[in-house]
């Protein structure tokens, strides 16, 4: 299961599981920013990617962002990550305790293998982070890439038909 993260025209495909971890860390410090929450557009992409950590079929844009909202975010997502590097590895049993949003656990209670290991959601972590800083490797040339499985950077290929429009870029006029 796999899911998108999209940050302006960028983003990468992430693995269910890690995706949903990433977004509850990054939630949960939205949640602890005061001056954050000031800002409405911050303010709303908190609202969706709480619903996106429990429903990671939704995916995450952050849309077009200002450089004071790309910095706010950078700045939340950078706790959000040391966070879940203290906290380590997480077991389904903690996936189902960890209540989001409405009742509803992160990822839907789900972890590939019993056990989401901290690597893939620090993967997960990284390459949101990059995107930000503007830092993301280029898109692969016959696909994108994926994250979240612990084996680094993947390529995710496109049948030949789909390479016609980069898939961060069909739905755009």
């Amino acid at each position: 299961m796999t899911t998108t993260i999209q940050v302006d025209a960028r983003g990468f495909w992430a693995t269910a599981d890690a995706f949903g971890a990433w977004m509850g860390y990054l939630v949960e410090e939205i949640a602890n920013r005061t001056p954050a929450l000031h800002d409405p557009a911050l303010r709303g992409i908190a609202q969706q990617w709480r619903v996106a950590a429990v429903v990671t079929d939704f995916g995450a844009d952050a849309g077009e962002l200002s450089d004071e909202q790309r910095s706010a975010l950078r700045a939340i997502a950078v706790t959000a990550r040391a966070k879940a590097e203290s906290f380590g590895d997480l077991s389904t049993e903690q996936m189902r305790q960890w209540i989001i949003l409405d009742g509803d656990p992160v990822a839907g209670g789900w972890a590939a293998n019993g056990t989401l290991e901290l690597a893939r959601i620090l993967e997960v972590a990284d390459g949101f982070i990059a995107l930000l800083d503007n830092q993301f490797p280029p898109d692969p040339s016959a696909g994108a890439w994926l994250l979240g499985t612990g084996e680094g950077y993947k390529v995710v290929r496109y049948r030949p038909e789909a390479l016609a429009k980069p898939r961060w870029q069909r739905n755009k006029t």
